[in-house]
């Protein structure tokens, strides 16, 4: 006997299932992820409320800087040393120094890297801003630009004499050769044949209050989520740090 034509093809399947003999929890699995019920993460995150990175990032920077501010008592125990300096120091006359750090945003899966060169005037000749899917380890994101940062100089055909960072460890693992073995061991090696390869970049540390330019950049990089490239310009919202950032 010919049925109804209006019936639902789905609905005639699933009371056909459902007659199946298989455990209720197996029906109940099986008819979850027919429905996209089960808690993984895309369903979860397409439920979940969006925050704007950009804000949430934004709004740390402004309240750390407002702490730190209200603690010059302290400035003395955690200030300038020979490992980290209280404020962006330019290179030789006609060398060359980079600027780069990582950021993370795990709510969306994405990795920001940007980077920026600098001559002994403090002006900035090149920067960039790079931004590709999936979230790893902060201090690999690091190890990262650092690399990407080494082979920017290279395509814009300036000889880099230093790269700076503000993750003291990433230093370390670049100025001893340290864990070539690990699972970012390829990424040293990589940035060590560069650094040969152009002569002998050396890598330094800075800490984050001084380097205005990078949170600027680096929130950039946030809130535009393309690639960017300057030549002997940079993006507008960096413009009064580095002027303030230039020798007197």
């Amino acid at each position: 006997m010919i049925g109804p034509s209006n019936i639902n093809p789905q609905f005639s399947w699933w009371n056909t299932f459902l007659r199946v003999k298989i455990p209720m929890k197996v029906k109940m699995f099986i008819w979850k992820a027919r429905q996209d019920w089960i808690p993984t993460k895309i369903n979860i995150g397409r439920r979940a409320k969006k925050h704007n990175m950009f804000e949430v990032v934004s709004w740390s920077i402004h309240y750390l800087q407002e702490f730190q501010s209200s603690r010059p008592q302290l400035q003395g125990d955690v200030g300038c040393g020979n490992r980290f300096t209280c404020r962006w120091i330019p290179p030789e006359l006609d060398a060359y120094k980079a600027n780069c750090d990582a950021v993370l945003d795990h709510g969306n899966g994405t990795m920001g890297i940007w980077m920026i060169i600098r001559n002994s005037g403090g002006q900035a000749l090149a920067s960039c801003s790079l931004v590709s899917e999936g979230t790893i380890n902060v201090k690999v994101a690091k190890l990262m630009a650092t690399l990407k940062c080494l082979q920017f100089g290279i395509d814009c055909g300036l000889t880099l004499g230093n790269i700076e960072t503000d993750e003291a460890n990433v230093v370390k693992w670049l100025q001893n050769d340290c864990y070539l073995d690990s699972d970012f061991g390829l990424i040293i090696s990589e940035i060590m044949y560069l650094r040969d390869k152009i002569g002998g970049v050396a890598f330094s540390c800075n800490r984050q209050v001084a380097n205005n330019v990078a949170d600027k950049l680096a929130l950039y990089t946030l809130r535009n989520r393309n690639d960017s490239y300057w030549m002997a310009d940079y993006p507008l919202c960096l413009r009064k740090d580095l002027e303030a950032d230039m020798p007197v």
